[in-house]
């Protein structure tokens, strides 16, 4: 969503349709501190909605050719920073971002090891990209040589894949 605080209008409603848990999205140009403030707070009073069990952050990290509906002077580059500060909110539980953009690795590292989920998407790499991109550089030997056994480094996720 772009407005954070409709989150649990929507929990809510989802709730009505016998949803009893979800992931909020928050979009690029929102305000993804907001979003994190809003879900630190709590449920309001009374509140009998599904449960939000965490936050997507759909961006800022994305590619400017693959953005879809995301706005383009909101969209930058990854900054380790605020994954930093994602990190460290204990509510924001997946991350998509485009893995070719510089500073993503670091991202994506930051991420992770806090137990965020890292999906790749809004994305125009190629396959050395994202290769580069979402696995840590002393992994990606052993990734070209044995896919299989390292997924712990891997984004699980693709999201909104093709889109232009």
């Amino acid at each position: 969503s772009s407005h954070p605080d409709s989150m649990w209008a929507a929990g809510e409603w989802l709730a009505s349709s016998g949803v009893t848990a979800y992931l909020p999205t928050v979009i690029t140009g929102s305000d993804a501190e907001k979003a994190i403030d809003v879900m630190v707070a709590g449920a309001p009073s009374g509140y009998r909605g599904a449960t939000p069990v965490g936050l997507h952050l759909e961006g800022p990290f994305l590619a400017a050719g693959a953005r879809g509906t995301h706005p383009e002077d909101s969209i930058r580059p990854p900054s380790a920073d605020d994954a930093k500060t994602w990190a460290h909110s204990g509510v924001v539980a997946m991350v998509t971002l485009a893995p070719e953009l510089p500073g993503a690795a670091e991202v994506v590292r930051v991420l992770r090891a806090a137990g965020v989920v890292v999906a790749a998407g809004h994305s125009l790499a190629t396959y050395d990209e994202a290769i580069n991109g979402m696995i840590p550089p002393d992994v990606r030997d052993v990734v070209e040589r044995q896919r299989a056994n390292v997924q712990d480094t891997q984004a699980r996720l693709r999201t909104m894949a093709g889109n232009a």
